[in-house]
């Protein structure tokens, strides 16, 4: 895999053969990791993936290349996937980027006292 390469990932379990589907701008090594990381410190922004993670084990998921496209191309062809396979694991139906999203402060005060007393 080049560490350049950008485009559409699946994240499979390969018990049960529910998957999530995403796309990155940033290389999928670099996707992947922070993933994996996100997944084990119970840090992903996906409960539902958490729960499975945590329940089936890392070993169980597998990790894939749908398709490698430029960055601009990504949510595009994330959503072409996320219509054809319709996975279990993806809150959003929509493929989207979360850079930008208006949060209330409602939701930004619920963040912050839920990260009190953790170390960054």
């Amino acid at each position: 895999m080049n560490n350049d390469e950008t485009g559409v990932y699946c994240k499979l379990n390969t018990i049960n053969g529910n998957c999530y589907i995403g796309s990155t701008s940033q290389s999928f090594g670099i996707r992947f990791s922070r993933h994996k990381k996100d997944l084990t410190q119970k840090l992903h922004h996906n409960k539902h993936l958490i729960r499975a993670w945590h329940k089936y084990g890392e070993k169980n998921f597998e990790f894939s290349i749908l398709e490698i496209v430029e960055p601009e191309k990504c949510l595009e062809r994330e959503q072409f996937y996320l219509d054809g396979i319709k996975p279990e694991y993806n809150i959003y139906k929509q493929a989207r980027s979360p850079f930008g999203t208006k949060v209330s402060q409602e939701t930004k005060d619920k963040m912050s006292k839920a990260k009190m007393g953790k170390k960054r």
